[in-house]
């Protein structure tokens, strides 16, 4: 039991090394090839380009330096390799090491969640308060430009999109238009249904304010139902950590008995009967 979890760590840490160190060889490769391609571009296109990555929206999510913590994390599932091949004697540092060399993808994983869920309650604001603003007669511009002004002080990065098609999206060209620019900026369904909703209405399917109370019904069921269902995947999503949070103590009262073992015939010291 003991040979077989010593061999079970030592590939585990020949595979982290393996991914990790092959996806830092490989993102290298693209950026160096990806320079090579810009410069070989001309000037013109290269400063259109760079305009139209400008105009993306930026996911604080992905500004953080994750290519940076998985290089780390390779460096140390390397480490946790050499600790194996070293001695037995580290086995319970490279456990933590193996751990450790999944954080990064498992913590941005749970924050893109997180960004997810923040993303369609603030579709679910915007939408309340776009049908606040055509209660009080005005047009569908009117209204998306007053959600602007009224968002001064918010930060998000989905107000942030909001006021950047108001002033050049809504301004050259339609509400459609604009509707259009944010839901395929954040790729989100529940825009896309008030876009088709809306379209509807603006072609004489529907009024407006039942456009959007279909919109805004929709929008919060989904969120519920979103909801129910991660509450039930609760459980089966946590047996993972936990095994995790148990391995290191399982794997230390096996290796015990392996370790005294090995002390002792190392010091030349007879074992007990």
């Amino acid at each position: 039991m003991s040979e077989f979890a010593i061999h079970s760590i030592l590939l585990g840490s020949a595979f982290s090394t393996a991914f990790f160190g092959l996806f830092a060889v490989l993102n290298a490769v693209g950026q160096i090839i990806q320079r090579v391609m810009l410069l070989r571009t001309p000037t013109w296109k290269r400063v259109y380009q760079k305009k139209q990555l400008d105009t993306r929206p930026k996911d604080a999510v992905d500004q953080l330096p994750w290519e940076t913590w998985r290089l780390v994390a390779g460096v140390i599932g390397v480490i946790a390799l050499l600790f194996v091949l070293w001695g037995t004697d580290y086995v319970y540092g490279s456990i933590f090491g193996l751990g450790a060399a999944y954080v990064p993808s498992f913590v941005r994983r749970q924050m893109k969640d997180n960004a997810r869920w923040r993303l369609r309650l603030e579709v679910r604001d915007f939408v309340a308060e776009l049908r606040l603003a055509l209660a009080l007669n005005v047009t569908v511009s009117q209204a998306l430009e007053h959600i602007a002004d009224r968002s001064g002080q918010v930060t998000t990065s989905f107000i942030e999109r909001v006021r950047y098609h108001v002033e050049r999206t809504l301004r050259m060209e339609s509400p459609e238009k604009m509707l259009e620019a944010l839901a395929e900026d954040f790729q989100s369904e529940d825009l896309r249904k008030l876009l088709v909703l809306v379209r509807a209405a603006l072609r004489g399917g529907m009024s407006l304010a039942e456009a959007l109370a279909q919109s805004a019904d929709s929008i919060s069921q989904n969120i519920v139902a979103s909801a129910e269902l991660s509450i039930e995947e609760m459980p089966t999503k946590l047996i993972l950590p936990m095994l995790f949070a148990l391995f290191p103590t399982i794997m230390l009262l096996a290796l015990i008995p392996a370790v005294s073992m090995l002390i002792t015939s190392l010091s030349g010291v007879p074992g007990q009967p």
